[in-house]
């Protein structure tokens, strides 16, 4: 198996940083990319996490989807086959097959391809959801496949939100629905077109 070496940003304050900071590592290519977007899987705001990163590359791109093996997969797991990108206004984009996958540490890994036309849906319109299947191994060697969805939904923004409700207890409804659309975007999903866009000027 090639191995692919994938520089996934984790934490939420490496998150904001500078785009200048941030690169897929694939084989040995780097490629500028987007902060590390980290989508909800079912229905548990605390549970598993599939992470996304956008590179560029050319007109083109790669779309990196992991996601850890400690809580609810086998080591051996792989993210393979059809990965489905449903955008805001109803578009859909198809991915067909994983260009590669590998595992390092408790992490599995795939990357796809996206062509100039992929890239300029994505730069004008937010990822929703993705679905996507993930292929097991039993303990006696069969395969088997399940699928998953992950939505776009920050980690913890329900608590978030509910915290800020009753910080800012004296407001009237006017200056709540205010404040609730406000904080909206910056609580509750990642702006991944922003984030393309941003990429691709440079």
């Amino acid at each position: 198996m090639i191995k692919i070496y994938i520089f996934l940003l984790l934490s939420v304050s490496i998150t904001l940083s500078t785009f200048s900071q941030n690169y897929l590592f694939v084989i040995d290519k780097q490629y500028p990319a987007t902060p590390n977007w980290s989508f909800q899987l079912g229905r548990d705001d605390i549970g598993p996490r599939l992470d996304l990163k956008f590179g560029k590359n050319g007109n083109n791109g790669f779309l990196a989807v992991s996601t850890s093996t400690r809580t609810h997969l086998r080591p051996d797991s792989e993210i393979k086959g059809s990965l489905y990108l449903f955008l805001e206004e109803g578009k859909t984009i198809k991915l067909k097959k994983e260009l590669f996958s590998d595992s390092y540490d408790d992490e599995i890994i795939s990357i796809y391809s996206l062509d100039s036309s992929d890239v300029f849906s994505l730069a004008q319109l937010n990822i929703v959801e993705i679905r996507f299947s993930i292929e097991e191994r039993d303990i006696l060697g069969n395969k088997s496949a399940k699928n998953y969805t992950a939505v776009n939904k920050r980690p913890s923004s329900d608590f978030i939100g509910k915290y800020l409700d009753r910080v800012y207890v004296n407001e009237n409804d006017q200056q709540r629905k205010e404040r609730q659309k406000s904080q909206k975007k910056i609580l509750e999903y990642f702006e991944t077109s922003s984030d393309i866009r941003h990429l691709i000027k440079d």
